[in-house]
Formats: structure tokens, sequence, C-alpha cells
């Protein structure tokens, strides 16, 4: 019997095409026959709105709450700023300067230029004590860089909801915009820093179909494709943008009007791949 996996891959606010994808599946009833999600970053944040949530809700969440939370700046660097610009400004002389820009650097990699209350309040009205009892097993992924370096897949189901926030925390730790994050005595980043497509959960539970979503039309999907046919003997339906949501731009854009768009597009295109595609 064939089991369907979704894999979410990281891009910031660029995530809310994913939002257009799952409302296709959902609509189409493939939603129920998934097994097994796998996210990173803000594609592990989808993986547990779509798992615990409505369509509905999560489109709420993105357009009213999403925009005005997640990239407020940090209070330990926003003290920083004023006396850096002051320095810059005045010419003051290297070696005055040169420590103000090495204490700032240290407390932006430490703190994060934004801070993360926006997303735990998000997180908070979140029934994440769904999670452990779900009919889907769901993955976050993180990059460890202390004590070790690696890619870690956390499975979610296994972890109780303040441990899944931390995990979400940590899987969306973009280096140098936010902190990041101990979990289990790992110090996290950002799990697309090494895995932004995070096949291996599904290869783990024995999928035969990932349905993987990329939030980037300019990335090359057919390298990803054979290695994973290669490796796993999965089939791939691999859903990209089919114009461009703005790169780097599109990361750190929350706003209503792009999130819209994206909601669209993605219904669009998930629309157009499975036109001809049998499940």
């Amino acid at each position: 019997m064939e089991k369907l996996g979704l894999v979410l891959a990281g891009g910031g606010g660029r995530g809310a095409y994913q939002l257009g994808v799952w409302k296709y599946l959902v609509e189409k009833g493939i939603s129920d026959r998934i097994s097994v999600v796998s996210g990173t970053s803000v594609g592990a944040m989808n993986a547990v709105l779509f798992d615990t949530t409505s369509f509905k809700t999560a489109e709420e969440i993105w357009t009213r709450y999403v925009y005005n939370t997640v990239l407020r700046m940090n209070l330990p660097v926003q003290r920083t700023i004023p006396s850096l610009a002051q320095s810059l400004l005045f010419r003051r002389p290297l070696r005055t300067l040169g420590p103000n820009l090495l204490g700032t650097a240290l407390k932006i990699g430490m703190n994060g230029i934004c801070s993360r209350a926006g997303l735990i309040q998000i997180m908070n009205s979140i029934p994440m004590g769904t999670i452990q009892n779900s009919k889907r097993s769901l993955y976050a992924t993180s990059y460890e860089i202390l004590p070790n370096r690696g890619i870690r897949y956390f499975h979610l189901n296994a972890n109780n909801p303040a441990s899944i926030k931390k995990i979400l925390l940590a899987s969306s730790a973009i280096p140098f915009a936010f902190r990041p994050e101990y979990v289990g005595g790992r110090l996290c980043y950002d799990g697309g820093i090494a895995c932004n497509i995070p096949t291996a959960p599904l290869v783990r539970e024995g999928c035969s179909t990932a349905i993987i979503v990329k939030l980037s039309p300019s990335t090359n999907t057919y390298k990803s494709r054979r290695k994973t046919n290669k490796i796993s003997g999965m089939k791939s339906i691999v859903i990209s943008p089919s114009q461009s949501i703005g790169g780097i731009a599109g990361t750190f854009n929350f706003s209503p009007s792009y999130v819209r768009n994206l909601i669209n597009l993605g219904y669009k295109d998930a629309f157009m791949k499975f036109k001809d595609i049998a499940l």
C-alpha cells in the first residue's frame, strides 16, 4: 500500500506558499493519506499548523498575527546599535570602533537581531498537546553547532509541548536574525543551513511517495529528485513556485498582501502539478 510523506522546505515568509499547497491537498482528500510530515524552519512550523489546526486557522495566523510579531527587534541589540552608529558617524579611532564592532557582532550572534517573543506568542495559541497522539509522524530539522556539528531530525510526536516549542525555535533560528536554541543540551540553528529539503525522516518511516514543497523556483529540483530515488526508491512529486516569490527579500516579508498572493500561487501550482497525477 502506498505510504505518502510530505516535505516542507524552509524559507521564512515564503512559507505562506505552502499553505496554498496544503489547501489543495485538503480539498482533494490527499492530506488525510499523508503519514509523515518533515519540515525545516518555517516548514516545520507549517507542519505543526497543518496537523493541529484547520486551514482557516492557519491562514488567519499567517495573515493577521505573523506580520506584527515575528520580526520584532531584540532589545539588547536595539540598545547596542545606536552606540555603534555613533562611532561610525563621528569616525572614532579604530581602537575604539573595533571593540564596538566586535561587541555588537557577539551580541547579535548570541541574541539575534529579532526577538522570539512573537513566535512564542503564536505557538502558545496552537494546541501542541495533540501532536503526541497524532496519526501522522511529524519531524523538525535543525543544525547542531555545539557540542557537535550535524543535522538533527527531531521526532515531534515523542516530545511534550514545551520541548516541541524549543525544537521549533531551534529549527527556525536563522543565524544573526534569531538566537540559537538549546535542545537537549545541543545548541542548534536553523535546519536550512545544511538540510532545507529533509527527506531522511520519510526514508526512515518507509514512505513510498514524497510530496516535496520547495520555496524557490530557481532550486534545481532534479538533483534532489535523483538523490531521493537513488537512496530510497521513493517516488518524488516536487511542487515549487512557478514564478519568483522574492528570494532573500521574501524570507523576511510577512505582509498580509504578500502572504495572500503566495497562498493563491501555492494552490494554483499544486492544482497544475496534480492535474495529471493519480494518487
